[in-house]
């Protein structure tokens, strides 16, 4: 009997040991979702799951129980089958119920719509419907009389932890005695994992209080809320963000105060901005993102005020929207992309903009000179115009940050809609998210591979419309989320943003799923899920299982990396068993666990 088929006689052995009468107890995949009505099959891949060192893994389990059983769950003692004590700990989450009340239609999303049209066909299934997705990290839990529950053992493996296939045991206690049990393996390998993923990845953190906990939100920036704001950042840090996005200038309590004296001048209080900085950069945040000024056009994203060193007041300097009031008169009368053009031609719109621009221009030249005194040059990068609509108006931007911050980078989300020589683009962005589309587009290619020549950065982010793409919904596969690691390795792409890591717009993610649009609407609003990936918990956000999924991409796309560094055509060939293209890719869980397994070995023989 080859070593292989005698792990997995033993793997069989070990987990096939019966829980107590009245329960089941059984390990499923990770990257699959367990709903409330269907029956989840148990964990197909028979082998031990395979694990760098220096990393983490999750392990997903339900449990039904005849009777209701107030429990305390724990992990044995986990060895080898040589008595290796395993000398890493584990973390115990239940995973929680959400609603998924409609199917993803891009901005038309709404409930009692069924799925519609070809992307029909690449949903999970057809809404209403309940899924295990929020985790919540705890050690006592009530099952309820034939009601599942839903564990998740997320184990840390030490970077000096010994090789070897270790085994142990989840228990489920009641009163101190043991009701049930069911075992778990995993094959820690040589490879070591570095301190931090390759993939560059960002979930924009929204920062208001009631963003950030399910409970009864404290004051904007007192000690609680900044606590808060403390224990989310270590949650996304934890699942693989080593970037973050902050808002700088816009609303009553802004990060950053503008000030205006009886001339008109501008200047800017830091001293909320330091503390954030101080923070992030505790945390091990590598790069700080300032939000862009604009969206579409140049124009503010939301209203800006300012205090008046004469009478300490507040006033609005510049509203939302204030260089496109006349946009709706374009768009009503001609045809995209006339309208644009015209538009973005006007006189009245140019005007505006010079005005904005003096204030931008302004702002650069301050913050300039603040992250220069505090050393900071390295780490902050900013925004201009989120998804801008002209190569024109970004470069209007760009050229104002060029001159006015000369060796700070330049990072936006671009997906050019309607520009057809987009590549103009890329001398302005030294870091260009890019939308998924664009990624598919012929001369793509070559020009990701010319900015990599430049030592500039290409990343991607995905629009919810196109649902043959690994979107991360809540109607979609779970297995996209991983999926996105090894797509963007097969790209090239060194970044990934998800525009919402938790922008619930005043909706309750634990009783909806529609995302808000702007302006808190439901209906329709944006498809399941998209507005957010964590959770409010009590003390700041939780993650889901989304999350736990995506991490396993990250580890993924980090070892080819490992790899291509020894060995590229390897790396490749392994690359592409699981993804032709953004919207051919692997939806079986055991092919990702055996090009793990696969991409672990190689490493280990090197």
């Amino acid at each position: 009997m080859t070593k292989r088929y005698c792990s997995i006689f033993w793997v069989i052995f070990f987990l096939s040991i019966p829980c107590l009468a009245g329960m089941e107890f059984y390990q499923v995949e990770t990257c699959e979702f367990v709903y409330n009505d269907v029956q989840p099959e148990p964990l197909f891949y028979m082998e031990p799951i395979s694990t760098p060192r220096n990393s983490r893994l999750a392990m997903q389990f339900v449990i039904i129980s005849e009777r209701n059983i107030d429990s305390k769950l724990t992990v044995n003692e986990v060895k080898t089958d040589q008595g290796e004590l395993f000398n890493g700990s584990f973390d115990i989450y239940s995973v929680i119920l959400v609603p998924v009340e409609a199917n993803s239609n891009s901005n038309g999303t709404q409930a009692g719509k069924p799925a519609q049209g070809p992307n029909k066909v690449y949903l999970a299934r057809e809404a209403p419907f309940e899924v295990f997705e929020p985790a919540f990290e705890q050690r006592n839990i009530t099952l309820n009389k034939d009601q599942k529950s839903v564990l998740l053992i997320d184990a840390a493996i030490p970077a000096d932890c010994k090789p070897g296939i270790y085994r142990g045991r989840v228990i489920i206690s009641s009163s101190q005695q043991e009701a049930a049990s069911c075992g778990f393996s995993f094959r820690v390998h040589k490879a070591v994992m570095p301190e931090s993923y390759a993939l560059k990845t960002s979930h924009w953190l929204t920062v208001e209080p009631e963003n950030l906990t399910r409970n009864t939100p404290p004051e904007s920036w007192s000690q609680e809320h900044w606590q808060l704001i403390k224990n989310s950042a270590q949650k996304l840090y934890d699942f693989g963000d080593r970037n973050v996005t902050f808002p700088t200038i816009y609303g009553q309590k802004p990060v950053i105060q503008t000030f205006v004296d009886a001339e008109g001048r501008y200047s800017f209080d830091y001293s909320m901005f330091d503390k954030w900085m101080e923070l992030f950069l505790s945390i091990g945040y590598e790069k700080i993102e300032c939000l862009c000024f604009s969206g579409h056009w140049i124009t503010p994203l939301d209203n800006i005020y300012a205090v008046n060193t004469v009478d300490g007041k507040k006033e609005m300097v510049f509203p939302k929207g204030y260089c496109t009031t006349a946009w709706s008169d374009y768009s009503d009368k001609y045809e995209w992309p006339e309208s644009r053009d015209k538009f973005a031609a006007s006189e009245e719109y140019r005007e505006k903009v010079a005005e904005f621009g003096a204030f931008i221009e302004e702002f650069l030249k301050s913050t300039y000179k603040h992250i220069s005194e505090k050393g900071w040059k390295d780490v902050y990068i900013q925004q201009l115009i989120d998804e801008p609509r002209t190569v024109s108006d970004y470069a209007y931007l760009s050229n104002i940050a060029r001159r006015c911050m000369p060796d700070i980078k330049i990072s936006n989300a671009i997906h050019a809609y309607g520009v057809d020589d987009y590549e103009q683009f890329s001398p302005l962005v030294d870091k260009w998210i890019m939308e998924s589309n664009l990624v598919l587009k012929p001369k793509t290619r070559s020009l990701i591979e010319k900015r990599e020549s430049e030592g500039k950065e290409t990343g991607i982010y995905l629009l919810a419309n196109n649902l043959k793409m690994p979107n991360r919904l809540l109607d979609k596969p779970l297995i996209d989320n991983r999926a996105l690691g090894w797509i963007l390795y097969e790209y090239g792409l060194e970044s990934y943003i998800h525009w919402a890591g938790n922008n619930y717009r005043g909706a309750d993610p634990y009783k909806t799923s529609v995302g808000p649009v702007p302006g808190g609407s439901q209906t329709p609003g944006h498809p399941v899920g998209c507005n957010w990936i964590f959770y409010p918990g009590d003390n700041g956000l939780t993650p889901s299982m989304r999350a736990f999924a995506f991490r396993e991409g990250l580890t993924d796309y980090t070892l080819l990396k490992l790899l291509e560094n020894t060995n590229p055509d390897a790396a490749r060939s392994l690359s592409s068993r699981i993804t032709e293209s953004l919207t051919a890719f692997q939806g079986s869980s055991r092919a990702y666990h055996i090009a793990r397994r696969d991409l672990l070995e190689i490493l280990d023989s090197e």
